[in-house]
């Protein structure tokens, strides 16, 4: 008496695959990480327990390269193989993970799209307010070319470097805006007045020693000597703005180290 035997199926695909591995990573990757978000786990037995359609585990399909970027997916359990009403689910499903793999990856490239344009905006607001801010720090600590700059000019610097910031606020963490604030708040004595500029916390005396064209109302731009910075607390404020400035662009600049120089010790 003759044998029943069933007939078999399998699904001819085509994908850019380089080799067969790939094409299984494929075929299989999107199950594995459904059970890992359903699980939170996943160990390599747990193959044979992930359902493709009815009937059918992961396990039990492989893929064949029969020609280039043609692939061939098959039962390779030979007790159970793929019938015309298993086959036609396995297509359906590996259809299904096709859109929803296309979809992550529209998603994945629209993200990383916008990560880019989120740091491009980030590195021009960097390049606009980073020598802004050195000029404050060098000037509250008497660096470089703090004499270049007048008192009317640093004061003015602050409403220039409050828009920036406030503008671009959305781009940036609270961190990075607390910490300016901070930075800015050791700089500027604020809140003098109604209608009244922000005060350099700073003692102007020096700074009249060392120009020789110093006016007389400029003296009015300081505030008073108790309400003074040390020159090291902003120093740690401009490190720390500056760090974590950096970090925030994304892009690989170190954090850890922020040049600052020495400040002179005759100056307090």
């Amino acid at each position: 008496m003759a044998e029943n035997k069933v007939r078999e199926y399998c699904l001819i695909v085509e994908g850019a695959y380089l080799n067969e591995g790939e094409a299984e990573h494929a075929l299989r990757d999107p199950f594995i990480e459904d059970w890992v978000e359903q699980t939170g786990h996943f160990k390599i037995h747990n193959i044979d327990d992930i359902q493709v359609t009815s009937g059918v585990t992961l396990g039990s399909l492989g893929v064949v390269c029969i020609d280039e970027r043609i692939f061939e997916i098959a039962s390779v359990d030979p007790e159970h193989p793929l019938t015309e009403h298993k086959a036609k689910g396995v297509a359906e499903t590996v259809v299904l993970i096709g859109l929803v793999i296309s979809r992550r990856l529209k998603r994945l490239e629209y993200l990383q799209w916008t990560n880019q344009k989120v740091t491009e905006k980030r590195i021009a607001v960097f390049d606009e307010l980073a020598p802004l801010l050195n000029d404050l720090y060098c000037y509250f600590t008497f660096l470089g070319g703090w004499k270049d700059l007048t008192p009317a000019e640093v004061v003015g610097r602050k409403r220039k470097m409050d828009r920036i910031v406030h503008v671009n606020a959305p781009l940036f963490s609270k961190t990075f805006v607390d910490r300016y604030e901070e930075f800015i708040g050791a700089c500027y004595e604020t809140y003098t007045g109604w209608g009244q500029d922000a005060k350099l916390r700073t003692l102007w005396e020096r700074r009249k020693e060392s120009t020789s064209d110093w006016k007389r109302e400029w003296e009015g731009y300081f505030s008073d000597p108790n309400d003074r910075s040390d020159p090291e607390v902003i120093k740690h404020k401009y490190s720390s703005l500056m760090s974590c400035f950096s970090a925030e662009l994304g892009v690989g600049l170190r954090s850890d180290h922020v040049p600052s120089g020495y400040i002179p010790a005759n100056i307090r």
